[in-house]
């Protein structure tokens, strides 16, 4: 559901690294609508955010975007990230519950500063230095603001290539998500 690297050979999970203070998340929505997501994100325990976001009733890739009243994700901590997907439609009835790490992490030395001012230059920059979840986001944002570059098109299919998600890149962007403003319960 959440589009990230599959685990390394011998790894149950890859831990994800971000520069982002609120990282984007994208997320495949299958064929089938009905979905809500609760999400949830924890420090040591310590619930920092809960929300629930409705997802489109068609199939594609959905941004959800943390609020503002989100704090920053504080530099070289861990985070536990929690997506409990719940499918209730009258045919088809499902709870999956997925736990993913994160971590926010410096800029790497090897992304250079003038990359910035290219986005897709930027893009392919943390692709290369390994920061997959914000390339990801990056050129998910690319290509919803450029539909018809093909060169957009051309790096977003080599990275998800690249991570073996290639089945989805001809998966359109749909509008969504700003995830609400909530608190710990």
């Amino acid at each position: 559901m959440l589009l990230i690297p599959p685990p390394l050979p011998g790894a149950e999970k890859t831990p994800e690294v971000t520069i982002a203070e609120r990282p984007i998340l994208l997320l495949h929505v299958p064929d089938r609508g009905g979905y809500t997501v609760d999400v949830s994100l924890s420090l040591d325990i310590e619930p920092i955010y809960q929300g629930t976001v409705t997802l489109p009733p068609t199939a594609g890739i959905v941004q959800l975007q943390w609020p503002e009243s989100l704090p920053a994700l504080a530099l070289n901590r861990a985070y536990d990230l929690t997506l409990t997907v719940l499918c209730d439609q009258p045919d088809f009835r499902q709870v999956r519950t997925l736990n993913y790490p994160i971590t926010r992490v410096a800029v790497p030395p090897t992304v250079p500063l003038q990359a910035t001012g290219d986005p897709l230059q930027f893009a392919n920059a943390l692709a290369a230095a390994g920061i997959w979840f914000d390339a990801a986001s990056s050129l998910a944002t690319l290509r919803q603001t450029q539909p018809n570059s093909p060169a957009i098109q051309t790096e977003w299919r080599e990275l998800l290539q690249s991570v073996a998600l290639d089945g989805l890149a001809d998966q359109p962007l749909l509008d969504c998500c700003l995830l609400p403003t909530s608190f710990p319960r």
